[in-house]
């Protein structure tokens, strides 16, 4: 999920912008912590095909986005913190084989 969130803080989307795809998933009953300082707090999250994120608002926010295969996910009140993950920023974290390791150690410098 840490992957998903990646952007919560940027991606804060108002009411009423028109739908430009419909999302694969809608994160609702949850309490979200955007780090936004004018929306610190949201109750859904809508989340496309590729992970990106669509919208952060109000759970009503979230039908401009939805269509009929939109899986809804009820969090039951569950807190989504946000995280900032992205193995995009390092090309060595997403790749076990360039990760350095205990052998590291003792190459010498």
């Amino acid at each position: 999920m840490c992957g998903l969130l990646l952007l919560l803080s940027v991606a804060l989307v108002g009411a009423g912008q028109a739908k430009e795809q419909a999302a694969s998933q809608v994160l609702h009953n949850a309490r979200i912590y955007t780090v936004n300082a004018e929306q610190p707090w949201a109750e859904a999250l809508a989340i496309g095909e590729q992970g990106e994120i669509l919208a952060v608002g109000r759970a009503a926010d979230m039908d401009d986005y939805s269509d009929e295969g939109t899986e809804f996910v009820d969090l039951k009140d569950r807190l989504v913190p946000p995280c900032f993950e992205d193995a995009e920023d390092d090309p060595e974290a997403g790749d076990p084989a360039r990760r350095p390791g205990p052998a590291d150690r003792h190459r010498p410098r």
